[in-house]
Order: C-alpha cells, then structure tokens, then sequence
C-alpha cells in the first residue's frame, strides 16, 4: 500500500526501477552470490509474478512459487510454509524484494554458519521506529517500538544492550524449522522473541548501504544504488 498508485496493477515486487523490477534485480543479485534456488511467495496479483517469470524462463534458476493466494501468511507464516509444504533441510535466507544493499551475502552465510546460531539477523545503526536489543555476545534479546516506548524481552532485561534496527535480510537455520509453534500467520519476528531456547545473532552491517525500496520518498535513493551495485557486478 505504501507504494500506490504504482501498484494498482502489479505487486510491489514488479514495480519497475532503471527499467528492471524488484524481483528481477533481488535474483539477478542474490545469483552472484552462488544462490541458485529461490522460493518467491505471491498474494497480490500472483499471477503476474509467475506470467513474469515464465516470460523470462526463470532466469535460468530453479523457482518455485509458495502460493498464499488463498490467505497472506506475513512474514511467519510463509516461511514456515515454504519449510514444511517442501520438507526444507537446508537453512533458508529470507530476503524482501524491496531491500536494496551492498550486504555481502555470502559474507552474512559465512559468519551465520560460524556463529552456531539457529537464525541470524542482518542488522545496521540507523535511525527506525523499531529497533532488535542485542546484549555484548549480539544475541538477540528484545524488541522496542520507540515512538509508543514499548519494549519486548526475550528474556529478563539485560542489564547493557545495544539497539540496532533490522534490514529485512535474515537466514533461518534447518534444525529452526521444528520449532515453530504458531499457527499458520504469524510474525517471525513474534516468534524470534517468544522462543528463548532459539539462539538468534545479530550481524551488524553498519557500514554497508541501505535503502528500503518500498515507499515513495526512497525511489530516487534505491535507483541510485541499484546503478552502483549493477556497475559493480560487472567490474
């Protein structure tokens, strides 16, 4: 909704930028990374999104569609989804289609695989409404809405804690799948924070660059940025 009236016709991860959409610049991006597989769910005008990938063959990739037509799942649920409906053993990286970044992802799997973590969270020091609460070892221990001062723990307060908002960029480790307790839509951030015997990291990329691409006032910013990395991927 944040993106109207160029959505009217076509879900945000279509919306156009230099000529190319979200979608198409998310995979193109994550491919140079050596991801190959990617799980795209669709709700808003799905069905454009899958006569958009056929036309452009997949690009070459395996894709597979997680269908919540029928019912949007939020963030949660269509993780959860794509785990049990496909029997994922494999750790699964959740990327919003209206992230732009110069995030190293194959850094971010590197350090998530070092860390033992059950799911590691991209994180930066920027300015938000809502922040993630990490103690000394970057462990996630609560959640801050700032404007309306409400604060979530994990556990009891720690008695230091650093705040740093979140970048949409996040991977689920295998052996998290099992312990989802919710029913089908639900907010994985929900369950990052009710679940305490999970380990959840944060991994700060203060100095990379940032742009959420899913509000009017940063489409000049994302357009911008999408140019560097596009240049950058070819040097």
């Amino acid at each position: 909704t944040r993106l109207r009236p160029l959505t009217n016709d076509r879900p945000k991860a279509l919306v156009e930028l230099n000529g190319i959409t979200l979608l198409e610049f998310t995979i193109r991006r994550l491919a140079l990374f050596g991801i190959d597989t990617f799980y795209i769910n669709v709700h808003h005008f799905a069905d454009k999104v899958e006569s958009f990938l056929k036309s452009k063959n997949n690009f070459g990739y395996n894709i597979i569609i997680s269908d919540e037509r029928a019912s949007l799942l939020e963030t949660g649920g269509g993780i959860k989804k794509v785990f049990t409906e496909h029997d994922l053993q494999e750790d699964l990286l959740v990327y919003n289609t209206d992230i732009i970044s110069d995030l190293d992802i194959r850094q971010f799997i590197s350090n998530h695989k070092a860390s033992g973590a059950d799911a590691s969270l991209s994180v930066k020091n920027r300015t938000s409404s809502r922040y993630l609460l990490f103690d000394e070892n970057n462990d996630l221990t609560g959640w801050n809405h700032d404007a309306k001062k409400l604060y979530k723990w994990r556990k009891s307060p720690p008695e230091t804690y650093r705040t740093l908002a979140f970048s949409g960029i996040h991977i689920i480790g295998a052996r998290f799948a099992g312990t989802f307790q919710e029913d089908d839509k639900f907010s994985i951030i929900e369950t990052y924070l009710n679940n305490e015997k999970l380990i959840i990291k944060g991994i700060e990329h203060t100095n990379n660059q940032f742009v959420d691409a899913g509000k009017h006032e940063t489409l000049s910013a994302a357009e911008a940025l999408m140019k560097v990395l596009e240049i950058a991927s070819y040097e």
